[in-house]
């Protein structure tokens, strides 16, 4: 979604403005959107599941959006949100932070596009004053940016942790379209591994309540019943436009290998 980003300026943008989005088409292809610790709670009909940009990555935290590449079924065609909660990543938008080269730092940056104009325009809200520092917009803006930046961050270690106890495994999460026999895996999902969770020594439980592991254990956990969320989703769409004929969802922990959709 940010793929044409900019670092934000009060030289170069200080005539700059932008605008909250009016809908969000801008998200209607993304099956997956990053989720943070603070907002795990928040998220009662999101599945979250942890997912790996590649096979040597580090795990993420997700909410996901459609079992299928490109779409997402919580953004409707007139681009309004279906969901209960607005992911925190998307009440950014058009803002967010990037790496700096050779940093551990990050700097705020913008998504060029059609909520971002080079020079204000009717109806914008400007980034800067006339004497070049934040408007209060901008303010409030930057303070949710920083929250999921500060929020990743935390996420990211807790994810390690789990993952160095070895409390996440593969999900086998099943599409099952027509007959019972076409089920079909969804590869590249990953969950907390329960059994796993109440064989650990009672000092790795220590740890898990001290850091606050556990909201985002069983945060995971209990979102799993929300897949049934995009189940209803797309039988709604189904008898609207037989986009995804006769599909239906299942959590199914078997051994079956098809590979029908790799994140």
């Amino acid at each position: 979604m940010f793929d044409n980003v900019t670092p934000v300026s009060p030289v170069t943008h200080r005539d700059a403005g932008w605008k909250d989005p009016d809908s969000y088409l801008f998200a209607s292809t993304e099956s997956l959107v990053p989720v943070v610790i603070p907002e795990v709670m928040m998220l009662k009909d999101m599945t979250l599941a942890f997912v790996k940009s590649t096979p040597e990555s580090a795990f993420s935290l997700v909410a996901i959006q459609s079992l299928h590449a490109g779409y997402n079924l919580y953004v409707n065609d007139s681009g309004r949100w279906v969901g209960r909660y607005l992911p925190l990543y998307y009440r950014c938008f058009p803002f967010c932070m990037m790496p700096i080269v050779d940093s551990d730092q990050t700097a705020l940056c913008v998504q060029q596009g059609s909520y971002f104009n080079a020079s204000f325009e009717e109806g914008d809200h400007r980034l800067f004053d006339d004497q070049g520092e934040m408007t209060e917009a901008m303010s409030q803006r930057l303070d949710l940016v920083k929250m999921f930046d500060k929020g990743l961050r935390q996420t990211k270690e807790l994810i390690e942790l789990l993952d160095s106890m070895n409390l996440i495994v593969p999900w086998d999460l099943y599409v099952q379209s027509g007959d019972v026999d076409t089920a079909k895996k969804i590869q590249g999902l990953f969950h907390i591994d329960e059994a796993a969770l109440y064989e650990l020594a009672p000092e790795q439980l220590k740890t898990l309540v001290a850091n606050g592991s556990m909201a985002l254990i069983y945060g995971q956990m209990f979102s799993e019943h929300c897949v049934e969320f995009l189940g209803i989703q797309y039988r709604n769409i189904n008898e609207k436009k037989n986009l995804f004929k006769n599909a239906t969802i299942d959590a199914v922990f078997g051994e079956d290998e098809d590979e029908t959709f790799q994140f």
